[in-house]
């Protein structure tokens, strides 16, 4: 009974240092701070998904991954800070990370609609000359078989027949 008696008060104290440990972590401040952390770490994952539609629409778009690693590594340091207990240095950290995803989502989504509308005009333009360039060849072909129409009408009446005699 004795040693159920030591686990049951160890682990009595290890809930009671969990629970001292974990006070101090949950003010106002700190929760304010993790939420945006989290919102950053949504925006950026949401800035990923907007560049990855604009690589998908054929834009080039190493400079705008750049503009993503900074922000990324940037939100690295605001959790360090922040597993660091360093609050202020989180806080600086993280507000950079909102303008830097919000200027990447806004140049992706603006260059994936002109990279659509590049690719609309596009289709059109190639549709206007297949159709301009099968007019051209059907109407040469006519007109090339217009001019061996008439030589060869012309040559079957300038024909002599012969007659023969049986």
């Amino acid at each position: 009974m004795t040693n159920k008696k030591i686990l049951g008060a160890g682990l009595l104290t290890l809930l009671a240092l969990l629970l001292f440990v974990s006070i101090p972590l949950s003010d106002g401040q700190t929760t304010a701070l993790t939420l945006k952390i989290q919102n950053a770490n949504t925006a950026i994952g949401q800035a990923f998904g907007a560049v990855l539609s604009a690589e998908q629409a054929g834009v080039q778009i190493s400079g705008l991954l750049d503009q993503l690693n900074i922000a990324a590594g940037l939100l690295a340091r605001a959790e360090n800070s922040y597993r660091l207990g360093d609050i202020n240095a989180a806080t600086t950290a993280v507000d950079q990370v909102f303008p830097i995803t919000q200027q990447v989502s806004s140049l992706s989504m603006s260059a994936e609609s002109n990279a659509e509308s590049a690719t609309q005009i596009t289709l059109w333009l190639s549709i206007f000359v297949a159709f301009v360039g099968s007019f051209l060849f059907v109407s040469g072909l006519f007109f090339i078989w217009l001019l061996f129409k008439k030589r060869y009408i012309k040559n079957i009446l300038d024909a002599k027949p012969e007659v023969v005699n049986d």
